[in-house]
């Protein structure tokens, strides 16, 4: 049992570091307007392309001593951390009392969103409303989506487009928060906008700014919820 117990949190480590390294390397791209499928994974000073031991996650850093195998300048460490942070929220995610397919999906789902949000202080779309169709769908197959929750979801909907209208929080936001409602409920919705709320102001008063992507914060409320 140990051994399998063991192989397990190593599969979903390594599961979730491809999804870190997949994500900032979207981020990374998009920001400097390169498409994913033009060109393989390169080095960001030379641009020369990897080799397949280069791609090997976290392994290939330590192994390089952080630096690229063709012009030995430095490779950026947010990468390693991004595969680090995401294998490390994967794993923990198997000790999740929830459904484990939707833990993950939700993390997927919600980090994606905030790359773009980190990016462009807004999000797909299509992205939003087709992971929020899912996961509705995903608790309404597993018989934990009730009607009654529609029209309290209904109140809450009403009450937080106040704070949208105020700018205080942004559509995207708003049905982030109200898919969390519908996953964990009413009193755990409030933790997360505590979580949320506290963590926001923290940052705010760290980097002296006004303004911040506020579904990085929800994600990890996100994934705090889980846990607990």
């Amino acid at each position: 049992m140990e051994v399998h117990y063991k192989l397990k949190l190593f599969l979903f480590f390594t599961l979730g570091s491809c999804w870190g390294s997949f994500i900032y390397c979207s981020y990374w791209r998009e920001k400097n307007q390169i498409s994913l499928t033009i060109k393989r994974s390169f080095c960001d000073n030379c641009h020369k392309s990897l080799k397949i031991v280069s791609l090997i996650l976290i392994i290939s850093f330590l192994i390089q001593k952080g630096r690229c195998c063709y012009c030995k300048n430095s490779i950026s460490w947010v990468s390693t951390c991004c595969e680090l942070i995401m294998g490390c929220c994967f794993s923990c995610l198997t000790h999740s009392d929830y459904n484990l397919g939707i833990c993950l999906f939700v993390i997927c789902w919600t980090s994606w969103l905030t790359i773009e949000d980190l990016q462009n202080l807004a999000v797909s779309q299509n992205l939003l409303f087709g992971g929020s169709l899912i996961i509705l769908a995903f608790l309404k197959l597993n018989h934990q989506f009730q009607i009654n929750f529609l029209a309290s979801a209904g109140i809450l909907f009403v009450l937080l487009s106040c704070f949208v209208i105020l700018r205080w929080l942004g559509s995207a936001d708003l049905i982030l928060l109200i898919i969390t409602y519908f996953l964990f409920g009413f009193w755990k919705l409030l933790l997360l906008l505590l979580l949320v709320s506290t963590s926001g102001i923290i940052v705010c008063l760290i980097l002296k700014t006004s303004r911040l992507p506020l579904i990085p914060f929800i994600t990890l409320g996100i994934f705090i919820l889980f846990l607990i």
